[in-house]
């Protein structure tokens, strides 16, 4: 798991400022070797969507080869669906706020 967390913040790091947080939630917290990886990207509702996309391509794609290949599976809501939405309220998860965030 602590692997998977510096992996993680080191792709995160290399878009600060793009999301707001990224969500982490599935197997990948529950075994030592996931066969995959759940994220939930949080992006700034005022971002335009197109650039929301491709950051989260690039970051998805970078994840990826720092992780040996697991396939990431990313999901996208800007901060007023993730609270209306309540995506993860009955799951875990491991939250990594981007440093830019106030």
């Amino acid at each position: 798991m602590k692997d998977l967390q510096t992996r993680i913040g080191t792709a995160l790091k290399s878009h600060t400022g793009a999301f707001l947080e990224v969500r982490v939630f599935g197997s990948a917290l529950t075994v030592d070797r996931p066969e995959d990886l759940d994220c939930l990207v949080v992006y700034d509702r005022r971002r335009p969507p197109c650039e929301v996309a491709e950051e989260v391509g690039e970051f998805a794609s970078l994840l990826t080869e720092q992780l040996g290949g697991i396939l990431v599976h990313v999901t996208t809501l800007s901060d007023e669906e993730m609270e209306q939405l309540a995506f993860l309220d009955h799951l875990g998860e491991l939250v990594f706020r981007s440093e830019a965030m106030p």
